[in-house]
C-alpha cells in the first residue's frame, strides 16, 4: 500500500529516524566483522589470475541483468574464471564488499564520503572504474499536461517542505513530488544532481519502484523520480506502459533544448540526470582487477546493447579486404 496519508513533516521525522538507523548499521556492522571475524579469508581464493579463480560481485538489483550477462560472457572467454553475481537492495551493496561477502561490487552514483571513510579506516584498498551510464528519469501520468521540465524545477518541487507545489505559471498545475523510497542510491544521486544537499528532500515515498509507477499510473497530478536502470527492469505490460510518460528534461528552463533519456542523450551528456555506474573492487584481488578491465573494454558492447549507456565508446572492428 502506498504511504498517501503521510504528511511530509512525517515524512522527514521517518527519514531522519531511517538515517539514523542506517547510519548505526553502517558503522556498527562494519566494526562487528573485523573485530569479530578478522580471520576471516575473503570470499575469492588467493590464488588467481586476472582471468583466473573466483569472483563473487555484489550489485544494485536493477543492474543483476547486465552484470550477470557480462559474467557468462567473460566466462565464456575465459573458463577458468568464476564469476557469480548476487543482487541486493543499494543500501547493502557496498557493505557486502566491507563484510567481505563479496570482492567487487556495482552501483549507480558514487560512493558517499562516509561509505569511502569506512574503507580508508579499515585500511581496505580500493579502485572506481566507471563502466556505464544510468539516468534519473521523470515519469508521470498520461493525463498529466507536462511534457518537460528543467532540472531547477524538479530541484525546487523536490527540496520544497509542502506536499503540493506549483512549479511554474507557465506549466499550469499544482504538482505531487514522488520517490522511490527503498533506493538509496537513487536518493543520493537526486540529491547531487539538484544541488540540495543541505536541504530537506522532501517529497512522497512509496514502498518501491513497482508502487511507485502504480501511483503515478492512479495520479494525474504526481511526478515521480527512478533510475531508468529500475524503470526498465520492471517489465511493465502495454497496459501499464499507456498509463505514464517520460519526461524530457533541460538543464535550464530557458536556453537548453529539453531531451529525453535515450541511451544516446544519456552518453553524450546532453540529458542531464546522467549518472555513472561504477565497479568497484579491492586492489588485491587480481581476477577482480581483470573482470573490471573486460567491463572498460570489451564489455562496453554488452552495455551498449543494454538498458545502460556504455561509458565510452566500443571498440569498433574494421576489416579491410
Amino acid at each position: 500500500m502506498l504511504h498517501r496519508t503521510m504528511r511530509p513533516d512525517t515524512f522527514l521525522r521517518s527519514k531522519r529516524v531511517a538515517a539514523a538507523i542506517a547510519l548505526l548499521l553502517l558503522f556498527a556492522l562494519p566494526l562487528y566483522f573485523f573485530f569479530f571475524r578478522g580471520t576471516t579469508e575473503p570470499t575469492s581464493s588467493r590464488e588467481q589470475s586476472p582471468t583466473a579463480g573466483q569472483l563473487f560481485v555484489s550489485v544494485d538489483s536493477p543492474l543483476y541483468a547486465i552484470a550477470n550477462r557480462q559474467a557468462q560472457v567473460f566466462i565464456a572467454h575465459y573458463p577458468d574464471a568464476q564469476v557469480q553475481v548476487t543482487a541486493d537492495v543499494s543500501s547493502k551493496t557496498l557493505l557486502r564488499l566491507l563484510q567481505n561477502e563479496s570482492d567487487a561490487a556495482l552501483v549507480t552514483g558514487e560512493m558517499s564520503a562516509r561509505e569511502d571513510s569506512l574503507f580508508t579506516r579499515f585500511g581496505r584498498r580500493i579502485r572506481k572504474e566507471p563502466v556505464a551510464r544510468d539516468a534519473v528519469i521523470c515519469i508521470v501520468n498520461h493525463r498529466n499536461p507536462l511534457a518537460r521540465l528543467s532540472v531547477g524545477e524538479l530541484s525546487r518541487l523536490y527540496a520544497k517542505r509542502e506536499s503540493d507545489v506549483k512549479i511554474s505559471q507557465a506549466r499550469g498545475g499544482v504538482f505531487s513530488p514522488w520517490i522511490a523510497g527503498n533506493d538509496y542510491r537513487l536518493l543520493m544521486a537526486v540529491r547531487k544532481l539538484f544541488h540540495i544537499d543541505h536541504e530537506a528532500l522532501s517529497a512522497w515515498q512509496s514502498k518501491d519502484e513497482r508502487e511507485l509507477v502504480q501511483r503515478i499510473s492512479d495520479d494525474p497530478d504526481a511526478v515521480g523520480l527512478l533510475f531508468l536502470s529500475s524503470f526498465r527492469t520492471l517489465s511493465l505490460n502495454d497496459e501499464a506502459m499507456q498509463k505514464i510518460k517520460v519526461l524530457a528534461i533541460s538543464s535550464n528552463p530557458d536556453g537548453a533544448r529539453p531531451e529525453l533519456p535515450s541511451q544516446q542523450n544519456i552518453y553524450n551528456g546532453s540529458y542531464p540526470l546522467g549518472v555513472i555506474v561504477n565497479y568497484i573492487y579491492f586492489q588485491d584481488s587480481d581476477l577482480a582487477a581483470g573482470f573490471g578491465s573486460w567491463l572498460s573494454r570489451e564489455g562496453q558492447k554488452s552495455f551498449e546493447r543494454s538498458y545502460l549507456a556504455p561509458f565510452r565508446q566500443p571498440p569498433r572492428t574494421i576489416i579491410l579486404k
